[in-house]
């Protein structure tokens, strides 16, 4: 998990799997086996910047992702469609995903002004801890955004 500008290549062995930015940089999410072989990688992003921060697992393996973006970006790295709009000084994100790299939620947190979320931690029940800061007012109820 990290953030990547343009083409990259995150097959770390001889093969090649390469990623292609939508914007100036995009989030990506890759698993790799214990041998160090790519699993499976994904992107996402939108037309401006997006910025990923933190990665944790649920009892269940399931991957959740945090940090922050700008405007308007589909968080579904399928075929899907899931977007979140954040306001002009960009919003806080946290994305879940199947163990096996497949959409399953994101929820945005923001308000009028910028958020920045910028660590992720799950308990053992599964329930979610993010920390970052933020200035002016901030919604953190993701529940009525169908939160994670």
């Amino acid at each position: 998990m990290a953030t990547s500008e343009n083409t990259a290549d995150f097959d770390p062995g001889n093969g090649v799997f390469n990623l292609v930015s939508a914007g100036a940089t995009d989030i990506f999410v890759c698993k790799l086996i214990s041998s160090g072989n790519l699993e499976w990688a994904l992107r996402i992003g939108g037309p401006s910047s997006e910025v990923a921060f933190d990665i944790d697992l649920d009892a269940q393996n399931n991957v959740y992702s945090t940090g922050f973006y700008f405007a308007t970006v589909d968080f579904d790295p399928g075929g899907g469609v899931f977007n979140l709009t954040s306001t002009a000084l960009g919003d806080g994100y946290i994305l879940k995903l199947s163990n096996s790299g497949s959409f399953m939620n994101a929820a945005r947190l923001g308000g009028n002004s910028r958020v920045r979320c910028s660590s992720l931690k799950l308990d053992k029940t599964n329930h979610i801890y993010v920390t970052g800061h933020f200035d002016g007012e901030a919604d953190f109820d993701p529940v009525a955004d169908r939160c994670c």
